[in-house]
């Protein structure tokens, strides 16, 4: 038996967000899924899909599975590329960016 990471399903959200479902899998020596089960995650609106990897491959390692493989993490950034070059999408990004921005200069504020 071995253990994989797929790419499941890509959700492009509207406000440019991005939803992933990873299978988290055990596969048996002739090939049969002996266990699956999904893993979520989002890359936000101002993230790009390789940073969150980063933070979601160690948190797979950290229950035994195998990072998502080079070339499934290449088509989610395609993904992203074509999704945030719509005009509209653009827009919800630049405003989400704003926002956090907003938001942080605020906490920031507040700490000092």
């Amino acid at each position: 038996m071995h253990k994989l990471t797929v790419l499941n399903q890509i959700t492009l959200c509207a406000d440019g967000s991005i939803g992933l479902q990873l299978l988290k899998q055990v596969i048996n020596d002739d090939g049969t899924v002996f266990f699956s089960e999904p893993h979520r995650s989002v890359v936000d609106p101002d993230m790009e899909p390789g940073n969150q990897m980063v933070a979601v491959n160690e948190h797979l390692a950290e229950m035994g599975y195998p990072p998502l493989p080079a070339d499934m993490l290449g088509h989610v950034e395609k993904m992203k590329t074509a999704h945030r070059k719509y005009a509209p999408i653009t827009a919800r990004v630049e405003t989400f960016k704003a926002q956090r921005a907003a938001f942080e200069a605020t906490r920031n504020a507040v700490k000092s």
